[in-house]
């Protein structure tokens, strides 16, 4: 993915595939959600691969969560990324309460990151949608 070649100019190849995914599914009046990076994370890579995924929709974008650092996706296993539970904190749930959410992830492997989001974001958000580059 992108992300790991640093280059974040190349978020615009997905440009068309994106607003084709909001055009057909997207809810009435969304919210965008970027899956957040932890701080150690940011300042790793330089940018938030799905912040700028969100960047190529006509919505408004919010950053109610905040994420732990932990070890990094790609090198844990089915099983120990299934068992990857609270790494994300609700800080600011004014910014999503009744509205509907749409989560925006680059990579769909096991699904346990957008689980994890959406379930911080249940008890406020009117509903949760979830759109990927990548599965």
């Amino acid at each position: 993915m992108f992300k790991y070649r640093g280059d974040y100019e190349l978020h615009k190849i997905f440009t068309d595939d994106f607003a084709q995914l909001y055009k057909v599914y997207s809810p009435e009046n969304p919210v965008l959600v970027p899956i957040p990076l932890s701080k150690e994370r940011m300042y790793e890579r330089g940018f938030n691969q799905a912040e700028a995924l969100a960047s190529l929709l006509p919505a408004e974008v919010a950053y109610p969560l905040t994420r732990k650092h932990t070890e990094k996706q790609a090198k844990k296993t089915r099983e120990e990324r299934l068992q990857n539970h609270r790494v994300f904190e609700l800080v600011d749930p004014e910014l999503v309460t009744k509205r509907n959410v749409i989560l925006i992830d680059d990579l769909y492997t096991t699904g346990v990151t957008l689980h994890e989001a959406a379930l911080c974001l249940k008890d406020v958000a009117a509903a949760i949608y979830s759109f990927t580059i990548y599965r």
